[in-house]
């Protein structure tokens, strides 16, 4: 439907604006000329990576479940639904 369209447009829209946030902040933390001691630079920077992680991990199960509802509209529109298909 024309509504789903659209709110899957924002959604995806929102998640590319997160992401482009997130991923300029890390470089500016990480890229910045600030004179880190060795140990400090290295938690900077393996904090500002768990959360790149976190943020596509998130992503993932936003398309998992993405996906698993497609397959369940169009499945559940057959005749005979995945599992009931006669012989």
């Amino acid at each position: 439907s024309i509504s789903h369209i659209s709110g899957h447009t924002r959604s995806v829209q929102a998640r590319h604006e997160k992401a482009e946030k997130q991923w300029s902040e890390m470089t500016t933390r990480l890229g910045s000329g600030q004179e880190l001691r060795p140990r400090e630079r290295q938690r900077v920077r393996t904090r500002e990576l768990e959360r790149l992680l976190v943020s596509i991990e998130d992503a993932e199960g936003d398309m998992d479940r993405h996906n698993m509802m497609l397959f369940l509209q169009n499945d559940t529109s057959k005749l005979h639904p995945a599992g009931f298909e006669i012989p």
